[in-house]
C-alpha cells in the first residue's frame, strides 16, 4: 500500500498559510494588527490548534466569537490581555504544548533552510509540468507564488484526477483553482517525480493528449 504524500493544502487565509514559515516575520517590526495561521499544515505542528497574534493596544478589544466554561458557566470579561483568549474550558493542553517543540524543530533546521528547500521543490515541481506541457496557474518566481503550484485542469476534470492521484499515487492534494500540489520539508525528489508519473498517466483527463 503506497502511504498518502501529505503536500500542504491551501484552505487558510493566502497570508497566513505560508507565511508563518516562508521566513522570518517580524510582525511587530511590520506593525501587524494581527495575524492568524494554522499550525498543523506547513508549520507542521500538532491538528486542532493555531496561531494568533494580535497587536497589544488592540488584544481588549478583540474577543473570540465561542467561550469555554471556567467550572462555574461564568464568562469573564474583564481577562488582562491576551488571557481574554483563552478557552476556560476543556482544552488539548497537550496539543497547545507541542506547538512549543515545532517552533524548536524550524529553529534546528533554520528558517532559511527550511525556504531554501521549498523553493527548490517547487521550483522542480513547476520545471516537470512545463516540460509536460502543462499550463501553470501559479506565477514561476518564488516571490509571487512562494511553495503553492498550481496547474490548469478543467473544472469538470478536477475531482476525478485528484481521486485518481490519492488513492493510486497516494498523492493528497487540493483542487483549489485547478490541481494544487504545496511542496514542504517533509516531501522528496521522489515524491515530486511521482506526481509526475501521475499526472502524465491522466493526460488524457484534460488535455486530450496521450503520454
Amino acid at each position: 500500500m503506497i502511504n498518502p504524500i501529505l503536500f500542504g493544502l491551501h484552505e487558510a487565509c493566502p497570508f497566513s498559510f505560508l507565511g508563518i514559515n516562508w521566513g522570518a516575520l517580524d510582525l511587530k517590526d511590520m506593525d501587524c494588527d494581527s495575524f492568524v495561521a494554522s499550525s498543523h499544515k506547513l508549520f507542521c505542528g500538532p491538528k486542532e490548534t493555531g496561531i494568533l497574534y494580535v497587536k497589544k493596544t488592540h488584544a481588549k478589544k478583540t474577543w473570540p466569537n465561542t467561550f469555554g466554561y471556567n467550572g462555574h458557566i461564568v464568562v469573564e470579561m474583564d481577562l488582562p490581555e491576551a488571557r481574554c483568549f483563552e478557552t476556560l474550558g476543556q482544552r488539548d493542553d497537550v496539543a497547545i504544548s507541542t506547538i512549543l517543540v515545532t517552533i524548536k524543530i524550524h529553529q534546528t533546521i533554520g528558517l532559511q533552510n527550511v525556504q531554501n528547500r521549498v523553493i527548490y521543490l517547487a521550483d522542480r515541481l513547476k520545471q516537470g509540468w512545463k516540460n509536460s506541457d502543462f499550463r501553470l496557474v501559479t506565477p514561476e518566481s518564488p516571490e509571487f507564488s512562494h511553495g503553492v503550484v498550481i496547474m490548469d485542469i478543467p473544472s469538470e476534470q478536477r475531482a476525478k484526477v485528484a481521486d485518481m492521484l490519492y488513492y493510486k499515487f497516494g498523492i493528497a492534494r487540493s483542487t483549489t483553482g485547478g490541481l494544487q500540489l504545496c511542496p514542504h520539508i517533509c516531501n522528496t525528489e521522489a515524491h515530486i517525480d511521482r506526481a509526475f508519473v501521475g499526472i502524465n498517466e491522466m493526460r488524457t483527463f484534460f488535455t486530450g493528449k496521450g503520454s
